[in-house]
């Protein structure tokens, strides 16, 4: 899942975060993992790691994770 901070317009975080979670399915395929066991999600400003108002740059919050199932 590609997360984002709150700065930036919600169409242009979803557009960020889908970028970042397929850089890191990319990153697992390259080393082996198979593309089918892969699920990409594109969760913007939700979820944030440290709460912040609307239009705040927190570099915590633009990341990639991970969930194993």
């Amino acid at each position: 899942a590609g997360r984002t901070d709150t700065s930036g317009s919600v169409a242009y975080n979803q557009k960020v975060s889908l970028k970042r979670a397929n850089a890191i399915k990319d990153g697992l395929v390259a080393r082996g993992v198979s593309a089918d066991m892969i699920r990409v999600e594109a969760r913007g400003k939700s979820d944030l790691l440290v709460k912040t108002a609307d239009g705040v740059r927190e570099p915590a919050n633009r990341r990639g994770q991970i969930t194993l199932e």
